[in-house]
């Protein structure tokens, strides 16, 4: 894959996910990114299996492309920010889906202010 690609593929992924709806042309480029990670949709009529399988290639991107990420600033305000989750969240909590890519700083303040359980999230080192 070129560095180009694979960062517009995770950008594009993170945007699905935030979004928690995918339209035809979603379905087909998550197809082709799906593929090229050698992953498949569990059931292609149900909504959230596609969200699912946008988280899934969003966290093989990481593993296997991690320093291309990096370089290309898709990770860089990850890093930056001053929350996170704890490796392997995903979870749904008053209808908002809450994981390693959808967390920002806004959505963690909104959430503990919501009663979200402090002990998925961790206050990152240095953070904003």
């Amino acid at each position: 894959m070129e560095q180009e690609q694979i960062i517009k593929d995770a950008q594009f992924l993170r945007a699905v996910v935030n979004a928690g709806s995918v339209t035809k042309e979603d379905k087909k480029e998550l197809t082709r990114i799906a593929n090229g990670l050698e992953l498949k949709v569990a059931n292609a009529s149900c909504k959230s299996c596609w969200i699912d399988l946008a988280v899934l290639c969003w966290q093989k991107l990481q593993d296997t492309q991690k320093e291309v990420l990096t370089g290309g600033g898709v990770e860089d305000s990850k890093e930056k920010g001053r929350w996170g989750v704890r490796p392997g969240l995903d979870v749904y909590f008053l209808g908002q889906r809450v994981n390693e890519c959808t967390i920002t700083d806004a959505l963690a303040e909104n959430l503990l202010a919501k009663g979200f359980p402090r002990k998925f999230l961790v206050e990152n080192e240095g953070g904003n």
